[in-house]
């Protein structure tokens, strides 16, 4: 009987040959654990500034870093020079009054990121982070930073107020070159958000065409950065003129306020003086609410943009911990 071991079929082929075992020569151009898809289409790619909460997409980012946390389960920073959609967040404004220790996480990892890790990151546009458990260890592998990756079938998720996204078991991943269309489409759009010579490039997306009047700075005449610009710079001291949401406002005495804000970049906290950053403290429920876009009967808080001006000061010499810089927010 002939040894038919090594005879090599064509993938056309295979389909002819159920339940039995074949050998086939091919190109893997995907990696994945594949399942029944249930007629879903899984062609069309969006940008970050298009996910929805709960909902599969599909993705085309960079890979920023690849941090496996532990024997099973990885961190993949991905990024695609937009910004994810601003996230809504449930009023506590009273539990936060009575309870100063109440505060929203400032990333979704476990442990604060190194300033120095930071500096690896675009300055504009979301770094997403998403989740991969008992995924395929040698597929994992293939994903190397500097990498752009289209990836299907992952779901993305608000979780403790931030977004991130996370690879299910029939999500699969292919590798695209520099060259590829939508990349270098991508990488475009990316520069001329950070063109020197446009007024809005480094301005949130969603908060055109001007952040809200409530506040305004005394120095226009200053560019906008964002919360990474301040985060990454090696000076770790300076002033700096940002667009950001107020996620938290807990007053710390009668005349310091403790915030949490954001952009789409990052979320730091900042101290600012309440008389001044108030006016006074007439109306401070009411100005609190305004600033922090409660309506009268909605149980979820959608903040304005807002500009600020930031005093950032390193309360450390250490370059591996974030916690060691703090920021106030002055006229």
């Amino acid at each position: 009987m002939k040894d038919r071991t090594f005879d090599f079929l064509k993938i056309a082929d295979a389909e002819a040959h159920l339940d039995q075992r074949v050998n086939l020569l091919g190109i893997v151009t995907e990696t994945g654990i594949p399942k029944i898809t249930k007629g879903k289409d899984m062609s069309d790619l969006i940008s970050l500034n298009k996910i929805k909460e709960g909902e599969l997409c599909n993705l085309l980012c960079k890979i920023l870093h690849v941090s496996q946390v532990d024997e099973c389960d990885w961190i993949i920073y991905v990024w695609d020079g937009t910004d994810a959609p601003p996230v809504a967040i449930e009023t506590n404004l009273e539990n936060e009054t009575r309870n100063s220790s109440l505060v929203l996480p400032l990333h979704p990892e476990a442990g604060p990121l190194s300033r120095s890790f930071l500096r690896t990151f675009p300055r504009v546009g979301t770094v997403l982070r998403m989740f991969a458990h008992h995924q395929d260890k040698e597929a994992i592998k293939l994903l190397k930073a500097n990498k752009w990756v289209k990836f299907l079938g992952v779901k993305c998720e608000v979780h403790s107020t931030l977004w991130r996204a996370v690879l299910m078991p029939f999500s699969k991943f292919c590798l695209l070159s520099d060259g590829h269309d939508s990349v270098v489409a991508r990488q475009r759009f990316y520069e001329e958000r950070i063109d020197a010579e446009s007024p809005w490039g480094r301005m949130p997306m969603t908060c055109f065409p001007w952040p809200s009047r409530m506040i305004e700075t005394c120095h226009q005449e200053v560019p906008f950065v964002t919360l990474m610009d301040v985060l990454a710079d090696p000076q770790g001291v300076g002033k700096y003129r940002c667009v950001v949401r107020i996620v938290e406002m807990i007053p710390v005495d009668l005349s310091i306020l403790r915030l949490s804000l954001e952009d789409p970049t990052a979320r730091i906290r900042a101290f600012a003086s309440a008389e001044k950053f108030l006016d006074s403290m007439e109306g401070f429920a009411e100005k609190r609410k305004a600033l922090m876009g409660v309506g009268e009967d909605d149980d979820v808080m959608r903040p304005p943009w807002i500009e600020c001006c930031l005093l950032s000061y390193c309360c450390n010499d250490d370059d591996d911990d974030d916690d060691g810089l703090e920021s106030r927010i002055h006229a």
